[in-house]
């Protein structure tokens, strides 16, 4: 009976034993796994980042700049027509579409919008140019357009004209005394087809310029041109340089106050 007894508590241990060693060699390999599995996951987001990046890098994307216009034979085109170009260079929107590698680099100087007006044949006027981009080392890989495609600019000769200053309200209605230009005359200078519209400057004397007369001697005013008429010609000439004239308070004994 007792030996019966010690048999089958020797069994117990061999089985608890066994078991005990089969969990120990399943809690290591259930650590394996585990961190093979973790290593997997790195390796697929690291896999999948990289397939985003190059993914990325080759996507189609668009810019746009705003660049100054540029106008190539300008001395060529004065020299050979007398035509000088009037307008101010306007400011353009350059689109720029490509890879996002090329994008990348390209700086809003390294697009050269002009255009080219030495082989301009033309009259005096408004004339119609082709805008174009110069391609370079940081564009060629990319597509480029320009909007507008075109500019209109105005080309005339360059003159100069001296015309008579008139003032416009002559008088303080307070004091009665007269207000007179500092200057007879003023020259402008600008397109000879819209000076020869221009026959005079009228200065448009205010209030305001009555009250600066008496603090401080004189006021600026800006001059209005007109025709022979007398009609105002501002909009009509709006390419015609004209700078603002003073006006004081003429001498009663019919010289100008010094």
């Amino acid at each position: 009976m007792k030996k019966h007894s010690i048999n089958k508590t020797y069994s117990l241990q061999k089985v608890n034993g066994s078991l005990q060693g089969k969990l120990s060699v399943d809690k290591k390999s259930h650590r394996k796994s585990r961190k093979k599995d973790i290593i997997l996951v790195v390796i697929s987001l690291l896999f999948a980042i990289l397939i985003w990046l190059l993914g990325n890098g080759n996507a189609d994307k668009t810019k746009d700049y705003s660049v100054r216009l540029d106008a190539i034979g300008l001395d060529h085109l004065q020299s050979a027509t007398g035509l000088t170009v009037f307008d101010e260079f306007p400011e353009v929107t350059v689109r720029v579409q490509g890879k996002s590698r090329d994008l990348a680099n390209i700086k809003a100087e390294d697009l050269k919008p002009y255009i080219l007006v030495d082989t301009y044949k033309g009259q005096s006027g408004y004339a119609e140019f082709k805008i174009e981009i110069l391609k370079n080392d940081a564009t060629k890989y990319v597509a480029i357009e320009v909007f507008p495609a075109s500019v209109s600019l105005y080309l005339d000769e360059a003159g100069e004209k001296e015309v008579p200053v008139r003032v416009d309200k002559a008088f303080d209605a307070d004091t009665s005394r007269e207000l007179e230009p500092v200057r007879d005359t003023l020259k402008l200078r600008g397109p000879k087809q819209e000076l020869d519209k221009v026959s005079g400057v009228t200065l448009v004397v205010t209030n305001a310029h009555i009250t600066q007369c008496q603090e401080y001697g004189a006021a600026v005013v800006y001059p209005t041109l007109t025709d022979n008429t007398g009609k105002t010609l501002n909009e009509a000439v709006p390419h015609v340089e004209k700078e603002p004239v003073a006006v004081r308070f003429a001498d009663p004994d019919g010289g100008q106050e010094p």
